[in-house]
């Protein structure tokens, strides 16, 4: 992953150099950069506009009593096309257009919602398999984060720090 980032550091603004010298070349480079300081006004307005929709979504699902989460998606999603709209460039300007877009942003929510219940799910496997296999109770900290079932009160804040949690596995 810190590979993966590091060539996008890097390869990214050798993009945008290329794209913009390209577009200099064909319409000179006065135009090319009173365009991207345009874009970049616009896409701010946009932006905007874009990210006090996915508020009102947000606050209308929660005054509803759902869980917003396709509106957190959504916002995340809308302050990652206004960071890209940020940079000068025409690439990053592009990838903010498509992200600003309602059914651009479904496709990338859908994608998102999907990866992170893997990585959730995952996430609970390995909990499950840390916690306990043997079918024994083990003594964790409250400050780690657990799965606790059928927890009665006096259970959930004990004074020493330490609760007995039982194993997430089926004896025989």
């Amino acid at each position: 992953m810190a590979f993966l980032l590091l060539l996008v550091v890097l390869a990214v603004p050798i993009i945008e150099l290329y794209a913009t010298v390209q577009v200099a070349s064909v319409i000179g480079a006065g135009p090319t950069v009173l365009l991207l300081v345009a874009v970049t006004v616009a896409g701010c307005w946009v932006v905007k506009r874009a990210g006090l929709g996915v508020w009102r979504r947000f606050q209308s699902q929660v005054v509803a009593g759902q869980t917003p989460t396709a509106e957190l998606i959504d916002g995340v999603l809308v302050l990652v096309a206004g960071a890209l709209l940020m940079f000068p460039g025409f690439v990053t300007d592009i990838v903010a257009a498509l992200l600003l877009l309602p059914p651009t942003r479904a496709v990338v929510r859908l994608a998102l919602h999907a990866r992170v219940e893997r990585r959730v799910g995952a996430n609970v496997a390995f909990l499950a398999s840390a916690v306990g296999g043997t079918g024994r109770r083990r003594r964790v900290h409250v400050g780690d984060a657990v799965i606790v079932t059928d927890a009665r009160p006096s259970d959930e804040c004990p004074r020493d720090g330490w609760i007995d949690v039982p194993s997430l596995e089926r004896g025989p």
